[in-house]
């Protein structure tokens, strides 16, 4: 099974370092989020540190510039989405706050 792979052609199975590289990219955001001591609004921080988290996947790919954005993008989509279920929905408070 592959997690969230945008791939036109399925035929072609992505490498493992790829799929490491997504998970542990992801993984390292939502922990980034978890401890960030950023003073901003929830929404905002998401954004932000998505964003952030996903530079070095857009730097690793930037020889195809679609790709390189729709990292970004990705990051930024699921940077707003971790900070909503933990802030808002789950309503866990940060302790720098």
């Amino acid at each position: 099974m592959y997690l969230a792979i945008s791939n036109p052609n399925a035929a072609v199975v992505p490498p493992t370092s790829v799929l490491l590289t997504i998970l542990f990219s992801r993984a390292l955001m939502g922990f980034a989020i978890g401890i960030s001591a950023l003073r901003m609004a929830w929404w905002l921080h998401g954004i932000f540190l998505g964003a952030v988290s996903s530079l070095p996947m857009f730097f690793s790919v930037m020889d195809r510039i679609d790709i390189a954005i729709g990292s970004v993008v990705m990051g930024i989509i699921y940077g707003f989405l971790t900070e909503l279920i933990t802030s808002i929905l789950l309503k866990a408070k940060s302790p720098f706050v």
